[in-house]
């Protein structure tokens, strides 16, 4: 590496599983992710595509009393 190279500190990332889900379907796992202590994500869902494991964001909305 370049001595002069900047060297850039990437956030803490942690994940938890929160509900494994049994059988033969594509859909394995709920889980929430936590980056750098302060921002989460909760009900990214785990699934195995043809290429392998991925996760796909919550896709969720929420509306209030004005819509």
């Amino acid at each position: 590496m370049d001595k002069n190279a900047e060297v850039k500190k990437l956030p803490f990332v942690a994940a938890r599983i929160d509900k494994l889900m049994e059988g033969e379907g594509s859909f394995k796992a709920y889980a929430t992710v936590t980056i750098a202590n302060s921002f989460m994500v909760h009900n990214v869902k785990v699934i195995d595509g043809s290429k392998g494991l991925f996760v796909a964001m919550p896709t969720r909305s929420y509306t209030d009393n004005n819509g």
